[in-house]
């Protein structure tokens, strides 16, 4: 019996198969009329196989050829080869804009601490006596001339012509234009300057709120007329009219001596910057000095002391400052400080000290006298007087 001729679209197992087509297959024999009773009954047709998963790689024949075998081909899209280079090129302009920028907000720092410090310079130099240094703070002999001329005690050269009114004028005109100017530029003299400016505010709260004289002195005589006249109404009238200036007055010398001892703590702070804009140091003995002091007696209630300086150096003296302290046998004492901007050649200074004097105090028994005197052209070695002739 002959095997059937196989089926249409199957391929013949003994033949191998070939790529790229489908197998040709041979054309049927021609049966007679009667050959399709002796056919077999045609197989079911096979579902359609599902599409293979992207993934998997398509199915080969065991036998088929190494050339047929090719990799799948990836769906994903590569980004391009120039991506890299775009966004290295984007970080490198980014970081050049924030050097940029850093370096902008450097010099604009640096051109307003500059401008800054270069201004009391620039100020310094226009006539004042100092260039100044880039960066820096100078004190000028100027300047500090001008504080012991407003500051301290001027001291009365016997002999001498005192200022006229306009020349005290011109000298306190500028003074707080000169003090404001000091207290920026200054190093050392731009804090006193400033403790000046501030007590300067208190000093003039203090002149407007001074008590009212002829308001206190009716309400005096109110009370006295009312004590006369034995009427306590009045006496109570006066009180209400006296007392609040009397209290008044009271605030007002606490405030006066408080400003006076803060002056005389800046004249001592002044005083001990003197060697710095004195002359070289020399002996004492081109200065004479001489002290007497006059204890109250018995219808005396103050004490008076003098002191006497001469110039024997054979030159005139400028912007000398002279400092005293006065010491009692127990240890206390209390210094006073002077200034003379010309103490001229022969010249005698002369200083007095009362214990009921507010700016010139002194101690009741002075036992011992130091004298320190710096000039522009001298700085002079102190010189000590003990046992002073009583008068």
């Amino acid at each position: 019996m002959q095997e059937p001729p196989p089926l249409s679209g199957y391929p013949d197992p003994s033949k191998p198969p070939i790529l790229g087509g489908i197998s040709p297959q041979p054309h049927p024999p021609v049966l007679g009329k009667h050959a399709s009773s002796a056919l077999p009954p045609p197989l079911p047709t096979a579902p359609p196989a599902p599409p293979p998963l992207p993934s998997a790689p398509p199915r080969l024949p065991a036998n088929a050829p190494p050339s047929a075998i090719q990799p799948p081909r990836s769906t994903t899209k590569q980004p391009p080869k120039e991506f890299k280079q775009v966004r290295s090129s984007n970080r490198r302009i980014k970081i050049g804009i924030i050097i940029a920028g850093a370096c902008f907000l450097l010099v604009c720092v640096l051109g307003i601490v500059i401008t800054l410090a270069n201004r009391p310079s620039h100020r310094a130099s226009g006539g004042y006596g100092s260039s100044g240094v880039f960066f820096t703070r100078k004190d000028t002999a100027e300047d500090y001339a001008f504080l012991c001329e407003a500051l301290l005690d001027k001291i009365k050269l016997v002999g001498g012509v005192e200022p006229s009114d306009a020349e005290v004028t011109v000298l306190n005109r500028n003074r707080q234009d000169n003090f404001v100017r000091i207290s920026e530029e200054g190093a050392e003299l731009g804090e006193i300057a400033r403790s000046i400016l501030g007590e300067s505010g208190k000093a003039a709260e203090v002149l407007t709120n001074l008590p009212n004289g002829r308001a206190f002195f009716s309400g005096a005589g109110d009370v006295i007329t009312g004590l006369n006249s034995n009427s306590n109404d009045q006496v109570l009238s006066g009180l209400g009219k006296a007392l609040p200036e009397l209290l008044r007055a009271m605030e007002t010398y606490a405030k006066i001596d408080e400003s006076l001892s803060f002056k005389h703590g800046v004249a001592i702070n002044l005083a001990k910057l003197s060697p710095k804009f004195s002359g070289p140091s020399t002996n004492n003995a081109a200065l004479n000095y001489a002290f007497s002091q006059h204890l109250p007696g018995l219808f005396e209630s103050e004490t008076v002391q003098s002191l006497s300086l001469t110039n024997s150096s054979g030159s005139d003296l400028h912007n000398c400052v002279i400092l005293v302290r006065l010491s009692d046998a127990n240890g206390k004492s209390y210094a006073n400080v002077h200034f003379a901007p010309l103490w001229p050649q022969a010249g005698q200074l002369l200083a007095r000290y009362t214990d009921t004097d507010a700016t010139a105090k002194t101690l009741a028994n002075v036992t011992k006298v130091e004298i320190a005197v710096w000039a522009r052209e001298h700085s002079f070695e102190p010189k000590i007087l003990t046992r002073p002739r009583e008068g």
